[in-house]
């Protein structure tokens, strides 16, 4: 995931049930560019598990992986979000 949303700036991004599915490196990109796609102010949500792991996903049947809620923050904090 490279460069910017649309070229535009949102109030919200979300995220649900994708991030995970990426590798540990696309997922700390994809934060990071998910970040600079909010506006001063606004929300970004996406959803992982706490813990640090790695599955197969049911409905794709790919490889998932969980950098763990202390990544997660690093990564959020990394990207100037709280």
């Amino acid at each position: 995931m490279d460069g910017a949303l649309f070229s535009r700036d949102f109030d919200a991004v979300l995220a649900i049930g994708v991030i995970f599915l990426l590798n540990e490196e696309d997922q700390r990109r994809a934060i990071a560019n998910l970040a600079t796609a909010v506006r001063p102010g606004g929300h970004l949500l996406f959803t992982a598990p706490l813990p640090i792991g790695e599955w197969t996903d049911n409905l794709t049947q790919r490889r998932s992986v969980s950098l763990g809620l202390e990544a997660y923050l690093a990564e959020i904090e990394k990207a100037g979000c709280e």
